[in-house]
């Protein structure tokens, strides 16, 4: 496959992943996209906290075209290898993968290096491997060590640039929940840096960075954090999603004065009544692929790979779903625009369907 064959499916399967991800989440807010920088290098160091999920959004929201580096456990075969060399994923490997295979990160650490020297962007998630908690880990110094190899080949000449993301998170796999990311300032890596020491560069640039992210995201510190977590998602009232970030940021800052007070949360029965038929039609239209998706995420997925999963089963499966009911409307009917008609309903009176249930019940 040439380059411009690799580069056309790139572009069609990032405009097919951002539809899809308009529709898995309810919102999806960006923040300091402006802060990106343009015609630069640029690497994005991004909290971790739900595996291939956090690239996407990033890789989406930026409209930049990223490549991601990711843990090599998921490049199982050569045909899985190839698939996501097509979205621009380059395998990271670490112990657990093999002393041997260790070696090959010379060569990935030259890609990097190539990669931002030709003025691309690259992405890293700066904790290493991921977790499903409000709170920034300990910080590898894998971008800084890049970013000072770039900086030295190129003669401390080139535009590089560091750029904090965060993806913040109402829930970490439910479908039509809130989703935000802020991007914070970039980070000029330029000549004022040259005269340091590698080392003292590295804990230099580390320290900054670690800064930057934990003023961009939700970060408990405290041994009562499951106390706080679940004070936090009891209270997701604000409707901008930058309001919700400081709020949560002022009540983690001030435990446990801040404790908001409980809310006692009432179904409204009468609206999932009145829009009982609208529940009904979104189910018998979806009920197989859901329950199938559900199948597989229980039997083959561990609870770190749920919602990026979840979105890619639904990515391949549901299209398929609604095109073989729009076939058999149409075997049936004999009439191609109540089929088309059906078919365009499937998917928006499904959202639709989630969107009031959640209403009604209260529930992320």
């Amino acid at each position: 496959m040439t380059a411009a064959i690799k580069l056309i499916y790139y572009r069609i399967m990032r405009t097919y992943t951002q539809l899809s991800l308009s529709f898995f989440f309810r919102k999806w807010q960006v923040h300091g996209k402006e802060n990106i920088p343009k015609n630069a290098p640029v690497i994005f160091v991004v909290n971790h906290q739900n595996a291939f999920m956090d690239a996407i959004l990033v890789e989406t929201s930026s409209r930049t075209e990223t490549w991601f580096l990711t843990r090599a456990g998921v490049f199982g075969n050569k045909f899985v290898a190839w698939l996501l060399s097509l979205f621009h994923m380059i395998p990271v490997y670490r112990f657990r993968d093999g002393v041997k295979n260790l070696r090959n990160n010379d060569i990935v650490f030259q890609t990097c290096v190539r990669l931002l020297s030709e003025r691309q962007t690259i992405l890293i998630f700066g904790e290493g491997d991921q977790n499903m908690h409000y709170h920034l880990r300990v910080m590898q110094k894998g971008f800084a060590r890049i970013a000072w190899a770039v900086q030295q080949q190129n003669d401390w000449k080139l535009p590089l640039y560091i750029v904090p993301v965060a993806v913040q998170y109402d829930h970490y796999y439910n479908f039509r929940t809130r989703v935000l990311l802020n991007y914070g300032k970039a980070i000029p890596i330029d000549a004022t840096y040259q005269q340091l020491p590698e080392r003292e560069f590295l804990d230099v640039v580390v320290e900054k960075v670690k800064l930057n992210l934990k003023s961009l995201m939700v970060h408990i510190d405290h041994e009562h954090y499951d106390d706080i977590e679940r004070a936090l998602k009891n209270n997701r009232n604000k409707k901008d999603l930058m309001e919700q970030l400081v709020h949560d940021q002022r009540v983690v800052a001030n435990w446990p004065s801040s404790k908001p007070a409980e809310q006692k949360k009432k179904t409204s029965y009468a609206l999932l009544v009145l829009t009982l038929p609208l529940h009904v039609y979104a189910w018998v239209n979806n009920f197989i692929p859901y329950f199938l998706i559900r199948f597989l995420l229980n039997k083959f997925v561990t609870v770190n790979f749920r919602g990026s999963l979840k979105l890619g089963f639904g990515m391949v499966l549901i299209p398929i779903f609604y095109l073989v009911q729009a076939a058999i409307v149409q075997a049936v009917l004999h009439d191609w625009r109540i089929s088309l008609g059906y078919l365009i309903t499937l998917p928006f009176m499904s959202v639709w369907s989630v969107d009031i249930w959640k209403k009604g019940t209260h529930s992320l």
